[in-house]
């Protein structure tokens, strides 16, 4: 095997090794209402499907130098099953009243977890 094939692998190794990944954010709160949106699931690996999803800890948005906001900490995530699909349903509880807020999702599944951040801007309502 030549370097550049074996360089070629280990750049790779990590993707290959991941079950799934999250995609992007479809918002569909405004500012001043709960966080409200979904995410789907992709990449998934056949035979992976036991997925479990949260907002990530106090703890990991300090490590990856993020704040975790009022309006984003109790948000409940759901994965759901949408025309066969798994996507992560986003139900916050409380408003988020700030038009910016870091979203640091975690998705886990039996053979690992991913984080993924999301830069959500909020729109006033009407607008």
């Amino acid at each position: 095997m030549t370097w550049r094939v074996l360089a070629v692998l280990i750049l790779f190794l990590p993707w290959l090794a991941q079950a799934a990944g999250l995609g992007e954010l479809r918002l569909t709160s405004k500012l001043g209402q709960p966080l409200k949106g979904e995410i789907p699931v992709v990449a998934i690996k056949s035979g992976e499907d036991l997925f479990s999803a949260r907002i990530a800890s106090f703890e990991d948005y300090a490590k990856v130098g993020l704040t975790l906001r009022p309006g984003v900490a109790g948000a409940k995530l759901e994965v759901v099953t949408v025309k066969g699909k798994p996507v992560i349903l986003i139900k916050g509880t409380q408003t988020v009243n700030e038009p910016a807020v870091d979203l640091l999702v975690e998705l886990r599944w039996a053979g690992g977890h991913v984080f993924r951040t999301y830069r959500v801007l909020l729109d006033r309502p009407g607008v």
